[in-house]
């Protein structure tokens, strides 16, 4: 069975954060370590990005219950797990960077040319500190994607 739109759109997301480098101009190597919704990491691996994919909208089209299409909004999380001893300077160069490669295209293109989503936008973007310890545990970049698939498709 083919994989859904949603999964296209991930290995996409995926594939683009694999490509930050600073051979490609990035600021750091984040690509070196991306991973699909991991979250235990040994000291040794970090730091590593992980893209998580949550709980997002579906909507009709013009709010057409008998629309031949839904509108799916798609949320992404891009999120650093880093060394506790990680300077905010550092998270910060990472975030622009994911940033930076979001915006390489916004439509996730993929290998034949075809659009798999209508577009793009960064929601949030910050280092993650827990309250109780005020010591940073990383960083975030939250997205939305939308895309258009049939109603009662993925």
């Amino acid at each position: 069975m083919a994989d859904s739109k949603r999964q296209k759109i991930i290995s996409a997301v995926i594939n683009r954060m694999e490509g930050i480098s600073v051979d490609d101009d990035y600021e750091t190597d984040l690509g070196e370590r991306v991973r699909d919704w991991e979250v235990n990491f040994q000291d040794e691996e970090l730091p590593v990005l992980s893209v998580c994919d949550t709980v997002g909208d579906i909507n009709f089209v013009n709010d057409n219950l008998d629309a031949p299409s839904q509108v799916h909004k798609l949320p992404v999380l891009l999120r650093v797990f880093c060394k506790s001893d990680t300077r905010a300077a550092d998270l910060r160069k990472m975030m622009a960077d994911l940033i930076r490669a979001v915006g390489v295209d916004p439509n996730w293109t993929d290998a034949d040319d075809k659009k798999l989503a209508m577009w793009t936008r960064v929601t949030k973007a910050g280092i993650i500190v827990p309250a109780e310890n005020f010591e940073i545990a990383g960083a975030a970049v939250e997205l939305e994607i939308a895309y258009l698939v049939n109603r009662f498709e993925f």
